[in-house]
Order: C-alpha cells, then sequence, then structure tokens
C-alpha cells in the first residue's frame, strides 16, 4: 500500500476500529512508518487532556483554528504580512477589510441579510461534515492557508511554539494545534490531517495522531513514513461521500485543510440538532458562517435537495446570530420571535483588565426550544473572539445580579476580547472554561456583576418585562370558583393576585416536567444510607442484599456501545473483589444487588472495599467505600402492609427506612411561647424573623428524624379560629389546622427528598424555582386527601367529652 493509498483508505473509515484495521493490515516493507510525541515531549498529556471539559467545547477549537486560517489567506492573498502594521487590529476588522462579507459593515456576520449568500460562502470555505453508521466522525474542511508537509511539525503538531501570537486578528494565538479534542476521540485518539498550502507550491501532506499503545500516561503521538510528513500526490481531494459510498463533489479542495476526529464523544446525544446547538452554544459568534452537513440522515426523495441524497445540512452561525435573526432553515418550532436589537449594558474599562463590553439580548416569552431550561439553564456567557470561555446561569441572574425576572427573559454577552494579555493569562484557566480565582480573576469576576446588577437598561427590561406579565393576568377571567373561595375567605387573595386557573376533570400532562439529564462520564458515586456509610452494609452469606449508590451517569452509561461504564468492587490493595452483583442504573440511583460472597469471609468479619465507576473515557475511576459486615442473620421486616414507605434511594431493609405509621414529632410555634392548653411551644424569636404570616418550620435532626414546628399564631388560622362561637368548635378547628399542616408540610418533605443532588448541598438560588415546583407538588399530592378525609376523622367526639 502505498502512502497516497494508505491516506484514502485512512479518510475512507468511519470509526476508530476501521483504523485500527487499516494500520493492522499494513507490513514493515512497504510503509517503513514510526511514531513521534507531538511537540516532541514524552510528557504532552497535560496539556493534551487540559484544555476542555467536554467534547462539545473541544470541538469550537477547530472552528477557531478554521476561521484564522480563511484570515490568514486572505492576508496572504492580498499581499499583507499579517505581523506587520499594515494587518488588521482585530478579528472583526479583518472580516471586513480582508474578506468583505456582503453587508457586513462593521464585520459583524448578522449584519448580513442574505442567508443564500451564507450558505454559499459556507459551503465553499468552511463545512463540518458529520458520518459514521455506529461511532460518529467529524470531518473539519477549510479552504484557508493550509501548510506545507514540512511546516506540519510547527504548526498541526505543535504545542508551545506561539507562532500567532504576534498576529493581532487571529483567535488561536496559544498554538495548541486543536490537540484539545484528540482525548475526546474515542479510547485511541486517532486523528488523521491532511493539508495544502493555498498557493499550491507544495503537495498536500498528511499525517495520522493516536494515542501510544502502552501502559502508563497517555503520550499524543503522530506517524511519520520513512522519516518524514507523507505526502498525497493529486490535485484534488474530495473527503465526504454520500450514502452509496461516491465521493460529494460539493465538497472538493484542492488546497486548505481537512481534519478528521474518529469515533468522537461529544458529550450529549450525537444528533443533528444537538450538534448544531452545541456549536452555536459555544461559538457566540463564528465569525464566519460553517455549513453543517449530516450524512447520515438517510436519504428522502421526496424532500428533494441534498435530503434526496441523504444529506441534511444548516449553516451555523453562531448565538449571537440565532438569538437576533430567524434563520429559514431552522424548523419552524425553533423559530420564535426573537428580539432585533441588543441592548448595550456596560463598557467597563479597568487599568488592571482591560475592556470589557456587556450587551444583552431580551428573549421572547415562549422561549425557542434550544433556550428552554430542560435543555439549557446558561443565561451569561463570557466569550473572547466570539468563543465562550465561560457560563453562568439562570441561579446568577437571580441571586448575585438581582434580576430575577430576566432570568428566562434575555441572554447576556461579556465581550472579553479586548482584556490586556497579562489579565487574559491571569483570569482564564488553561481548560478557558473556568474563571481562575486569582485577584485578577475576582476583580474581573466583581466589575462584570456590578455592570449587570446595577444596569438602568437591565433593570427597566424587568420592569416592562413584569407589568406584561401582570397585564396577562389581569386579562385571565376569573373562575366562579375562585370567587367562592375569595369570599369565603378574603386572605386567598392575597395569595393569587392575578386569579387561578382551574384545570379540566382528567389526567392533564404535566409540561413542565424534565426527564434525568445526566453526565456520560460519572463524576461521583455515593452510598445511600448514612447508618451504611459509618457501620457497614450487614450481610448474610448465602442471601443477596440490595444497597444503592447515587451517581450522576447518563441512563444508558452501562449499556450505550462505546466507552460502556463498568462497575467494579475494588479490594484496598486494588485488586479486584470477585463478588457477585447486578447493577441497575435509572435516574442517578444505581442499584446493586450483591448475590455471592461465599469464600470471602465468615461470620463476624469485615470486608472493606470501594466500589469504582469507570469507562474507557475517563482518565480514572470514581470511588466511594463500602464495607461489609458478615452477620448471621438480618432482623425481618414488620408484615401487616401500610408501613412507611422507604426514603427515596435508601433500601427497602435499611434501617433508615423505618417502619410504623405515628405521625412525626410536632410543635406549636407562637409568637410569645405562651402554653396552648398544656402543650409548651416555641416563640417566633427562636426563628429567624418569624411573623403572623409563616406557617411553620421543619428542623432536620439527621438520621430521617425531623421535628415539625407549625405556628399558631398565623393570621390566617387565628381569622378562621375567631368565626368559632364555641370552645369545641375552636379545638375541632385547630386540630383540622395542626393535622393538615402537618401533612402538607410532610408532603413537601417528601418531594424534597427526591431531588437528587449531587454533593449533598443546595444551592438555593439554582434550585429556587424547583423549591417552588415541589413544594406545589407536594401540596397537591395530599391536599384532596384532607379535604376528603379530615371532616370525617376529625369531630367533636374525636376531640372532646362524650357527654359535650
Amino acid at each position: 500500500m502505498t502512502s497516497e493509498e494508505l491516506c484514502i483508505a485512512l479518510l475512507r473509515a468511519e470509526s476508530e476500529v476501521a483504523v485500527d484495521d487499516v494500520l493492522s493490515a499494513l507490513t514493515p516493507d512497504v510503509c517503513r512508518i514510526t511514531w513521534h510525541p507531538l511537540d516532541n515531549r514524552e510528557t504532552n498529556f497535560n496539556v493534551v487532556t487540559n484544555q476542555a471539559a467536554t467534547g462539545a467545547k473541544a470541538l469550537t477549537e477547530l472552528c477557531t483554528n478554521m476561521v484564522d486560517a480563511i484570515l490568514l489567506r486572505h492576508a496572504y492573498q492580498a499581499n499583507i504580512d499579517p505581523t506587520s502594521g499594515d494587518a488588521p487590529l482585530s478579528v472583526t476588522d479583518a472580516v471586513r477589510q480582508l474578506v468583505g462579507l456582503r453587508g457586513a459593515r462593521s464585520g459583524i456576520l448578522a449584519e448580513v441579510d442574505s442567508p443564500s449568500y451564507l450558505k454559499d460562502y459556507a459551503e465553499s470555505n468552511l463545512v463540518i461534515g458529520v458520518t459514521g453508521s455506529t461511532d460518529t466522525c467529524f470531518t473539519f474542511v477549510d479552504a484557508g492557508e493550509g501548510q506545507r508537509p514540512e511546516d506540519f511539525e510547527d504548526t498541526f503538531f505543535s504545542l508551545s511554539s506561539g507562532r500567532k501570537s504576534k498576529i493581532q486578528f487571529v483567535q488561536g494565538k496559544y498554538n495548541m494545534g486543536s490537540a484539545g479534542v484528540l482525548s475526546f476521540c474515542g479510547r485511541r485518539w486517532f486523528k488523521l490531517v491532511i493539508s495544502r498550502r493555498f498557493d499550491g507550491t507544495s503537495p498536500w501532506g498528511w499525517s495520522l495522531m493516536r494515542r501510544r499503545p502502552a501502559d502508563g500516561p497517555p503520550v499524543a503521538e503522530f506517524l511519520k513514513i520513512d522519516g518524514q510528513i507523507p505526502r498525497l500526490e493529486q490535485h484534488e481531494v474530495l473527503p465526504l461521500c454520500l450514502r452509496g459510498g461516491q465521493p460529494d463533489p460539493k465538497v472538493a479542495r484542492t488546497s486548505g485543510t481537512i481534519v478528521k476526529l474518529y469515533s468522537y464523544v461529544l458529550g450529549r446525544p450525537a444528533n443533528f440538532r444537538t450538534i448544531r446547538e452545541a456549536l452555536n452554544e459555544n461559538l457566540i459568534s463564528t465569525v464566519l458562517p460553517f455549513r453543517l452537513m449530516d450524512y447520515r440522515a438517510g436519504v428522502d426523495r421526496s424532500r428533494g435537495g441534498r435530503r434526496a441524497e441523504g444529506v441534511d445540512e444548516r449553516t451555523v452561525n453562531g448565538m449571537d446570530f440565532q438569538l437576533r435573526r430567524l434563520d429559514p432553515e431552522d424548523e419552524a418550532d425553533e423559530r420564535a420571535e426573537l428580539a432585533d436589537r441588543s441592548l448595550h449594558i456596560a463598557d467597563i474599562q479597568d487599568p488592571n483588565l482591560g475592556t470589557i463590553r456587556v450587551y444583552a439580548v431580551p428573549l421572547p416569552r415562549q422561549l425557542p426550544g434550544w433556550l428552554k431550561p430542560a435543555r439549557n439553564r446558561m443565561r451569561v456567557y463570557h466569550a473572547v473572539n466570539g468563543q465562550v470561555q465561560y457560563k453562568r446561569g439562570r441561579d446568577y441572574m437571580s441571586g448575585p445580579c438581582r434580576l430575577p425576572g430576566l432570568k428566562d427573559r434575555a441572554v447576556i454577552v461579556v465581550d472579553a476580547s479586548e482584556l490586556s494579555e497579562s489579565a487574559h493569562n491571569d483570569v482564564w484557566k488553561g481548560d478557558r472554561e473556568t474563571i481562575r480565582q486569582t485577584e485578577v480573576g475576582k476583580r474581573y469576576e466583581s466589575q462584570v456583576t456590578d455592570a449587570i446588577r446595577n444596569s438602568n437598561t437591565l433593570k427597566k427590561l424587568e420592569e416592562q418585562i413584569r407589568n406584561e406579565e401582570t397585564e396577562q393576568l389581569a386579562k385571565q377571567a376569573q373562575t366562579d370558583l375562585f370567587q367562592n373561595v375569595v369570599s369565603s375567605d378574603p386572605h386567598i387573595a392575597q395569595l393569587l393576585p392575578g386569579g387561578t386557573v382551574v384545570r379540566l376533570p382528567g389526567r392533564q400532562p404535566r409540561v413542565n416536567d424534565k426527564e434525568f439529564e445526566g453526565r456520560y462520564n460519572p463524576s461521583f458515586v455515593e452510598l445511600v444510607g448514612r447508618r451504611l456509610r459509618e457501620s457497614g452494609v450487614d450481610f448474610v452469606l448465602g442471601q443477596s442484599r440490595r444497597i444503592r449508590f447515587n451517581t450522576d451517569a447518563t441512563n444508558d452509561w452501562l449499556t450505550r456501545p462505546d466507552n460502556r461504564g463498568h462497575v467494579r468492587f475494588v479490594k484496598p490493595d486494588g485488586t479486584d473483589c470477585g463478588f457477585g452483583f447486578r447493577a441497575e442504573l435509572t435516574d442517578g440511583s444505581l442499584s446493586v444487588t450483591v448475590h455471592t460472597l461465599h469464600g470471602q469471609a465468615s461470620v463476624g468479619e469485615t470486608i472493606e472495599t470501594e466500589i469504582h465507576l469507570a469507562d474507557d473515557g475517563m482518565p480514572s475511576p470514581v470511588k466511594d467505600a463500602v464495607a461489609f459486615r458478615i452477620v448471621e442473620s438480618r432482623p425481618k421486616r414488620r408484615s401487616g402492609g401500610g408501613g412507611r414507605r422507604p426514603q427515596h434511594g435508601a433500601d427497602e431493609n435499611d434501617d433508615e427506612s423505618g417502619d410504623g405509621r405515628g405521625l412525626p414529632t410536632n410543635r406549636w410555634i407562637t409568637k410569645d411561647g405562651r402554653a396552648i392548653g398544656d402543650e409548651k411551644t416555641v416563640p417566633w424569636a427562636d426563628f429567624d424573623g418569624y411573623d403572623d404570616q409563616d406557617g411553620g418550620a421543619v428542623t432536620d435532626l439527621g438520621a430521617n428524624e425531623k421535628i415539625y414546628y407549625i405556628n399558631y399564631d398565623n393570621a390566617h388560622f387565628q381569622h378562621f379560629l375567631a368565626r368559632e362561637r364555641t370552645e369545641i368548635a375552636k379545638r375541632v378547628l385547630t386540630e383540622q389546622y395542626r393535622l393538615s399542616m402537618l401533612i402538607l408540610m410532610m408532603g413537601f418533605e417528601d418531594a424534597y427528598s427526591r431531588l437528587v443532588i449531587a454533593n449533598g448541598e443546595v444551592d438555593w438560588a439554582e434550585w429556587q424555582d424547583d423549591v417552588r415546583r415541589l413544594a406545589a407538588r407536594g401540596t397537591a399530592t395530599v391536599v384532596m386527601s384532607i379535604a376528603k378525609t379530615l371532616p370525617t376523622l376529625v369531630t367533636p367526639d374525636t376531640v372532646g367529652d362524650p357527654d359535650d
């Protein structure tokens, strides 16, 4: 097999297994292949794997390099030295002066008013192809400057040469060679690079990168043949193929660069929509338009065009374009009426930082699907030259920025492109996804937060939205039922200022329920049950024992075809425990049923182990300690049914699940701590800021023990109590109120306990809407039971003397 044949065979491969097969078929006497470490460093693992936390983010590094290559080609064609004083001073200047996009007066993509022009430009210059039947492969094709074979080691395979550091108008100045994508290219890190200089003065060069197949720290390396970067002696390369296997003539290149990533792990389902959303979300602006072509779509001749050839395609322009422009290629349900303008928030000038520009894009009341909280909770995007560096969520708008009304009605963009070089290095971590907690980093974040929080423009927008929402509520008709309730109890009116909505009888869809969205790789595993963690898991030899763990892996982690997850029990010395067990993973709950410990220990002994969760895409497993105490027998559960349901996520046999049907401990709260009958009470002063509008409180003592406090001096209850004429009627009403409040509070506690929180803590700003929803859900589960049963359970006969 010649060098040319090998290159084309690798280009046509559609998985890392296929690449392995091509390489395995080579014979040393035909192709004298050698492998060399990237950047000539045997310890390049720390740089390669410390650039992006997700595959979706890493892809944008390639997009950045492709745009830089186009801008540099235009500079060379105009006989402009990119490092000279004649060169543009910024990316937008380069687009305006060198590229001359039609309509982009300021060099901003959103100014171009012709979608067909953007489509044609992208097809000719910047294409991202998606292929593969089982695995997902990405092929990036640009018509940029290209590289000569002899320059590959100083460009594509360099990690620190800084060759673009003196060029003002490019984005990728750190010369990482887009190495950040390697660790997401399956297990073997295969990445093919083919490139030719734009002026045609040299042949195509090509090489393959991989992860060295050896134990120890991974090493990224690249291929040479006969001691040099191999050549491809042909004029035109067609990198992508249609469903029938024939090359796609729409994507043909005589120069530029082609990069193919094999068996790529995106970090989310790699369908056409999610790929496009991932690119748009991580690129505020693509600077130049890209054409995304998915060759996995399937032939649909009824739709005509490229779909008749099995290709689904759209133009990718970045988030700013998506927010401010209607793309005619978008599906109808994604084409909400978006803002036609952006709102300037602040230009921050700081001698220690440089310039920071902040602007907002208002959002419609009906959010497009890709911005709905179930799919995207991010609302504030920090960007450098259009590439997202850092994100903040809806909680940030509600909490530190104190603009809760805007958390779903505006996207804030913080443009940090003009930070000074020293500030840039002090603010951003190497992964370019996190702000460093240095003095400069904290100053940067404080400045941005203050600018958003104190913006009169945003306050005015929030007031406008609040007025719109109030007007919307005021227009809703008041139902007869609501009017009757208000007539009976005027206090209800202050709780529902705009009215209420009455649903039709029958089951209604819960439109706001969101499915569990786990991580592609688990980040933690924790044994459920405090007693089990502290004292160990009792195990009877010859019996089965189910234990549960919390984790954040996706539901398909144990079943997916690539990077499939594995569960192991490991001894302290690192060897496998050899247990027999069954593992099931659902919505963050890993249920493990251990059924064989024979030969491992005898009664009275304890087996110290760790549970390990790992897959081939993880550098190391996540783990938690589990101790098995071998006992003769375990206590039997009481029979008879009706016992208290085990706490969510707890083993039904755990001590923490408990049983019994008694009400939990509950006490009255009063204004002054006076006794109610013979019962002592707790004064308001023991609770921070309590008054006659509060209903109660819960103190969690741990081990599933809680004390419920109910406010006797609640104004609403006292209003009803004052209307009763007899003492027995007051006693009946008091017990109805106490029992109702207790059950409602228990309903909320039950719903809240089902909120899976990875680190055991709650960020109230982040979860405030969820907590409100949980409270409503908990109430909804018990309120009808209270309404139907209390009048028969609590009567004068049940609380008074028979003679009364």
